[in-house]
Protein backbone atom coordinates (compact mmCIF):
# COMPACT_ATOMS: atom_id res chain seq x y z
CA UNK A 1 0.00 0.00 0.00
CA UNK A 2 1.41 3.38 -0.91
CA UNK A 3 0.66 6.50 0.60
CA UNK A 4 2.11 10.18 0.31
CA UNK A 5 2.60 13.08 3.16
CA UNK A 6 4.81 13.30 6.02
CA UNK A 7 5.87 11.00 8.66
CA UNK A 8 6.98 11.59 12.31
CA UNK A 9 10.17 13.31 13.57
CA UNK A 10 11.91 10.19 14.74
CA UNK A 11 14.93 9.11 12.98
CA UNK A 12 16.01 5.82 12.94
CA UNK A 13 18.12 2.97 11.37
CA UNK A 14 15.29 0.46 10.44
CA UNK A 15 14.75 1.61 6.95
CA UNK A 16 12.17 4.25 7.29
CA UNK A 17 13.04 7.60 6.18
CA UNK A 18 14.69 10.08 8.11
CA UNK A 19 12.72 13.42 8.72
CA UNK A 20 14.79 16.09 7.67
CA UNK A 21 15.29 14.28 4.35
CA UNK A 22 11.64 14.50 3.79
CA UNK A 23 11.09 17.98 5.27
CA UNK A 24 13.87 19.06 2.52
CA UNK A 25 12.02 17.28 0.02
CA UNK A 26 8.52 18.82 1.09
CA UNK A 27 10.13 22.47 0.82
CA UNK A 28 11.08 21.79 -2.37
CA UNK A 29 7.86 21.01 -3.38
CA UNK A 30 8.84 17.51 -3.94
CA UNK A 31 6.46 14.65 -4.23
CA UNK A 32 7.91 11.03 -2.74
CA UNK A 33 6.05 7.62 -2.28
CA UNK A 34 5.76 6.12 0.88
CA UNK A 35 4.41 2.45 1.35
CA UNK A 36 3.09 0.63 4.49
CA UNK A 37 4.83 -2.08 6.11
CA UNK A 38 2.32 -4.88 5.56
CA UNK A 39 3.44 -6.13 8.97
CA UNK A 40 3.59 -3.23 11.57
CA UNK A 41 1.71 -0.43 9.44
CA UNK A 42 4.79 1.52 9.57
CA UNK A 43 5.36 4.35 7.11
CA UNK A 44 8.69 3.30 5.02
CA UNK A 45 10.30 5.33 2.22
CA UNK A 46 10.08 3.43 -0.94
CA UNK A 47 13.85 4.90 -1.89
CA UNK A 48 15.96 4.61 1.47
CA UNK A 49 13.96 1.17 2.81
CA UNK A 50 16.60 -1.73 3.72
CA UNK A 51 14.62 -4.56 3.40
CA UNK A 52 12.14 -5.14 0.81
CA UNK A 53 10.15 -8.47 -0.66
CA UNK A 54 8.95 -9.08 -4.29
CA UNK A 55 5.15 -11.52 -3.43
CA UNK A 56 2.78 -11.82 -6.73
CA UNK A 57 4.76 -9.09 -9.02
CA UNK A 58 4.24 -6.52 -6.13
CA UNK A 59 7.24 -5.29 -4.14
CA UNK A 60 7.10 -5.23 -0.46
CA UNK A 61 8.82 -2.64 1.84
CA UNK A 62 9.35 -2.74 5.77
CA UNK A 63 10.81 -0.88 8.39
CA UNK A 64 12.64 -4.06 10.00
CA UNK A 65 14.46 -7.13 9.15
CA UNK A 66 12.14 -8.62 11.49
CA UNK A 67 9.05 -7.44 9.76
CA UNK A 68 10.43 -8.91 6.46
CA UNK A 69 11.10 -12.50 7.73
CA UNK A 70 7.74 -12.46 9.11
CA UNK A 71 6.36 -11.48 5.76
CA UNK A 72 8.63 -13.76 3.83
CA UNK A 73 7.42 -16.65 6.31
CA UNK A 74 3.73 -16.37 4.74
CA UNK A 75 3.01 -13.63 2.21
CA UNK A 76 -0.62 -14.38 1.52
CA UNK A 77 -1.40 -13.92 4.90
CA UNK A 78 -0.38 -10.39 4.89
CA UNK A 79 -1.33 -9.55 1.07
CA UNK A 80 -5.11 -8.08 0.76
Amino acid sequence: MRTTGTVGSREDKRGAAPAKHLKAAIQKGARYEMAKDPICGMTVDEETAKWKSEYEGETYYFCAERCKQTFDKNPKRFVK
